[in-house]
């Protein structure tokens, strides 16, 4: 999963939180299962924790199986997604968004175009040119569905 910016993940987590407690493993599951984005790094999921545990939004409720650090939302938390409401909306619809994508061959076309950039340097001129030619062609294929960039 490409990771969402750190307000966006903080604002999915306490929303998750808001409707169980859960540990950081269980986070990322709930995040995959909802919105179908592959499940965040440990590196990203428990750093974002501890700054939200650090600001209050979240606190330790309890101790799970193996030392698991189980989390819940405070009052503050709850008060700071209510505040954040709009952008919680917009980070829940991207997230939705870029899960559809991903379930319609995106997270292969995001793959390959990594791939490609990786490798450009090997790539022949003859390579290159049929690869802007499929570039360009699905470029258009998406304007003509009327995804215009100021739409």
């Amino acid at each position: 999963m490409k990771e969402p910016k750190t307000k966006s993940l903080k604002l999915i987590i306490l929303d998750i939180l808001r409707k169980s407690e859960l540990h950081g493993y269980g986070i990322s599951e709930k995040i995959d299962e909802i919105y179908g984005v592959g499940k965040p790094s440990s590196g990203i999921i428990y750093p974002t924790l501890s700054s939200l545990k650090k600001s209050g939004l979240i606190k330790i409720c309890a101790e799970g199986e193996r030392d698991k650090k189980i989390y819940s939302i405070t009052p503050k938390g709850i008060e700071y997604l209510e505040e954040n409401k709009e952008n919680l909306e917009k980070a829940k619809t991207m997230l939705k968004n870029l899960g559809e994508f991903y379930s319609m061959g995106g997270k292969k076309l995001v793959k390959d175009i990594e791939k490609l950039i990786k490798n450009m340097h090997k790539i022949g001129e003859d390579e290159k040119k049929r690869i802007a030619k499929i570039i360009n062609r699905m470029h258009e294929e998406i304007e003509d569905i009327g995804m215009r960039e100021n739409e």
